[in-house]
């Protein structure tokens, strides 16, 4: 726990399994860490562990401009029916790391 409230200042957060978990366990214990400057978050694991925490992260870290889900199969985005088709058109125009990713606009 020393170290997450030490590294405050990163811009960059790598996520495996354990690190995770570890997170989620200082989450339930007092809150998330403070990571005033994330830009850039990446979950590098294949277990989904990142489901339950990634909607926390989400809202507190405002500054995120860049997730990366290396495990992701599908994407379900919720929007205002007079913005789906721009969102459509805006999402299909992103490279995706997989042909096997499918988007679902909702």
């Amino acid at each position: 726990m020393d170290l997450i409230s030490g590294i405050r200042n990163i811009k960059t957060l790598h996520l495996t399994f354990s690190a995770v978990e570890l997170i989620s366990l200082f989450c339930k214990s007092g809150g998330l860490p403070v990571f005033s400057n994330l830009v850039e978050l990446v979950f590098s694991s294949k277990k989904q562990g990142w489901i339950v925490l990634l909607p926390l992260l989400l809202e507190v870290y405002p500054k995120l401009t860049t997730l990366v889900l290396t495990c992701l199969e599908v994407v379900k985005v919720y929007v205002a029916r007079t913005k789906k088709m721009q969102l459509t058109e805006d999402i299909l125009k992103l490279p995706t790391a997989s042909s096997q990713v499918k988007i679902q606009v909702l």
